[in-house]
């Protein structure tokens, strides 16, 4: 793949930057809409996300440790290993 020319190159960094400011400019009235819920429930959600990720990673983690067997039933008993026990 050809690299392309300086030039060209900081053209197209002005144009992504002007984008950016205007992007910026026009959505700059966030908390005005929103206020400090809308900026509150975003980190709630945030840390929810992440406690459940650390949850769900735990818990593949701790399956991978300790895989569960089959319970087997007593010898010739037939019978579940709940029941012939008691």
């Amino acid at each position: 793949m050809a690299q392309r020319s300086p030039r060209r190159r900081s053209c197209s960094r002005y144009v992504v930057r002007r984008d950016f400011a205007v992007w910026l400019y026009l959505n700059a009235d966030y908390n005005i809409i929103y206020g400090s819920l809308g900026v509150g429930v975003g980190i709630a959600f945030l840390i929810w996300m992440y406690l459940s990720f650390v949850v769900l990673v735990g818990a593949a983690f701790n399956a991978m440790l300790f895989p569960r067997t089959i319970a087997r039933s007593p010898a010739r008993s037939g019978l579940h290993p709940s029941v012939a026990s008691a």
